[in-house]
């Protein structure tokens, strides 16, 4: 059966208060990116980024975040104008290539933001609030481009090659 446009209605806005309780219960995303393998497995070649509607959907919140996801993830964001958070947290797994040791990287950097007691977290908030305000808005101005959205999520294949020069 069909639904109707109420239901989808309903449904989209459920989802939608949803998400915000989480984000707004919530220090930061911890965002587990749809690709993470840079290396050779099993004969196939991983080099690419992959930024999808999860990364979006923290910018979209005001939320910082750690990627778990390929190598130079960040660098891509980076690269578009979205500011992350190096000057908080170690940042260095984006630039791990080998997996393994990125996902060590990775669980580390979670595992220090988890020691930061509340009234910390709340001064890194005030800290970061303009940074999380550009970086929302840089991720809207996308809806205004050409590509729309899809070029958000097309770009780091165009940056590819320079980003894995470096």
């Amino acid at each position: 059966k069909q639904k109707t446009a109420y239901e989808i209605l309903a449904w989209l806005e459920f989802r939608r208060v949803l998400f915000r309780s989480y984000y707004n219960n919530s220090f930061c995303s911890i965002i587990s990116e749809s690709e993470f393998y840079s290396n050779n497995i099993n004969g196939y070649a991983y080099n690419s980024i992959a930024i999808t509607e999860k990364t979006a959907r923290a910018l979209n919140m005001y939320h910082p975040f750690v990627i778990i996801g390929c190598r130079h993830s960040l660098k891509f964001l980076h690269s578009i104008g979205i500011e992350t958070f190096a000057d908080i947290w170690d940042e260095s797994y984006d630039d791990e290539q080998d997996d393994h040791l990125r996902l060590k990287k990775i669980v580390d950097t979670i595992n220090y933001i988890n020691t930061f007691d509340t009234d910390k977290l709340k001064n890194i908030y005030l800290y970061i609030k303009d940074r999380l305000i550009k970086n929302r808005n840089i991720f809207l101005s996308f809806k205004n481009k050409k590509y729309n959205y899809q070029y958000f999520l097309d770009e780091p294949f165009k940056n590819l090659k320079s980003l894995y020069e470096n």
